[in-house]
């Protein structure tokens, strides 16, 4: 056979075998990629692309630390420094920021209890979970029905959100208090915050008005506008910064 012949033959049957092998440029066979491999992809782009799919990292049981985990999504038991009550069924955490872990936003979600956690870190200021779902009340006056507040963050402060449906079997008279706001949801100072709210004749259909007002910086009270009709039903929603 031609010697130039031979040795296309012998190029084309290396560089076969080269691409059966699927070598990369380090002269190593391309393994998939992993967080901690390299492959077709280097280990950080292939965190970086999972974390923008939406596809979570699993940990080994107990070794998530939800402080020191870098950037990026994971999946495990048994969180290190996870919010208190959490038992130890898979949860889901969330870290995205920057400057190297100084600045960041961290997500928990307890997945089996359907409760969601922020914490806030900013250089050597650190805000604690906070639970942002829904909080139960605790209703005084003899009332039954429900009362609940929410805060979500915004900015350097929260917006809190409150809403109740609450009656009992007596009238509501003036400074008629429903419940009180727990830490962290109270005004930060006394403010009037004085609203219109739905209320309902005897219990029945026929509507009227109740007024409402935050007593204080926490007791959500009711006062009668409505001097004519019996009251023991009121429901309503309002909205404040803190």
């Amino acid at each position: 056979m031609d010697t130039a012949i031979k040795s296309m033959f012998d190029s084309l049957r290396k560089l076969i075998y080269r691409v059966d092998a699927h070598i990369g440029n380090s002269g190593d066979a391309h393994l998939p990629a992993t967080f901690e491999r390299a492959g077709f992809l280097s280990a950080e782009d292939k965190g970086h692309i999972d974390m923008k799919c939406r596809y979570a990292k699993t940990l080994d049981n107990g070794t998530g630390n939800c402080l020191t985990l870098g950037m990026g999504i994971y999946i495990s038991r048994s969180f290190i420094n996870a919010p208190m009550g959490v038992d130890d069924s898979l949860c889901l955490v969330e870290i995205t920021g920057a400057g190297q872990g100084l600045y960041k936003e961290i997500k928990f979600t307890w997945l089996s209890a359907g409760k969601q956690y922020r914490r806030y870190i900013y250089s050597n200021i650190d805000s604690g979970w906070l639970d942002e779902g829904w909080v139960n009340l605790t209703l005084l006056s003899g009332f039954s029905g429900y009362a609940i507040a929410k805060r979500t963050r915004c900015g350097d402060g929260f917006i809190v959100d409150i809403r109740y449906d609450v009656q009992r079997t007596t009238d509501i008279t003036s400074g008629t208090v429903i419940a009180s706001l727990p830490a962290g949801y109270t005004l930060t100072q006394e403010k009037p915050i004085q609203e219109t709210h739905l209320a309902f004749i005897n219990n029945s259909s026929n509507l009227t008005t109740t007024g409402f007002v935050i007593s204080g910086t926490k007791d959500l009270t009711l006062f009668r506008v409505d001097q004519v009709n019996s009251i023991r039903r009121a429901l309503g929603h309002t909205i404040f910064t803190r």
